[in-house]
């Protein structure tokens, strides 16, 4: 399994932005579906798979989220960068 992971205390709304040079699946989980992804099994999370940048994604509460980018496929993510806007 190829992802990034950074994990955040976020505040209700605050707005998780990525910015990044190829297709990737962009998504804030908490901690309990956080384990199950690692797990390959179903989990729920906010976002989606992104084509255009700068992708955006608003913390629905606040407490600690899981931020994780991952490639569709067997490719490489590409150059990223990740800005949290409260």
């Amino acid at each position: 399994m190829n992802f990034i992971h950074s994990r955040k205390q976020l505040e209700n709304g605050d707005v998780i932005e990525l910015k990044c040079e190829s297709a990737c699946n962009f998504m804030l989980a908490d901690d309990h579906n956080f384990s199950l992804y690692k797990k390959c099994k179903i989990f729920e999370y906010f976002g989606g798979h992104f084509t255009e940048f700068p992708a955006r994604i608003t913390a629905p509460h606040a407490g600690d989220w899981n931020i994780i980018i991952d490639a569709p496929g067997v490719e490489p993510i590409g150059a990223y960068s990740i800005n949290i806007i409260s």
